[in-house]
């Protein structure tokens, strides 16, 4: 299995490989992040990509609608049901966990 990239809370600009810079990640997941802080080079992301968000976190739930919709490649967006920004909530990571974790087993098989 190759390189698998997992994106922890709030740093969307790790989404993307610096300037002038390829990084191959064949797979990815975001929970909770800010895809939308690296907009400009969404269009270049070419890994499928699973997007994480707690439900009640609408404000990063629409950032994310938005950055998918820039993303060309294979993607989803999972929202997590009464979960909050950091997944505190009893169960939430636990779905987290179950999301990101089928998402890997369809995509690195």
């Amino acid at each position: 299995m190759g390189p698998v990239h997992h994106e922890r809370s709030g740093h969307g600009g790790s989404q993307v490989p610096g300037p002038g810079r390829r990084r191959a990640t064949p797979r990815r997941a975001a929970r909770g992040g800010r895809p939308d802080l690296a907009a400009e080079h969404l269009h270049d992301v070419r890994s499928p990509t699973l997007l994480i968000v707690g439900g009640r976190d609408s404000i990063v739930v629409d950032l994310n609608r938005v950055a998918a919709r820039h993303l060309r490649a294979e993607h989803r967006l999972e929202i997590v049901p009464g979960a909050t920004h950091l997944f505190e909530e009893p169960g939430a990571l636990a779905q987290v966990a179950h999301l990101a974790t089928s998402w890997f087993l369809a995509h690195c098989t």
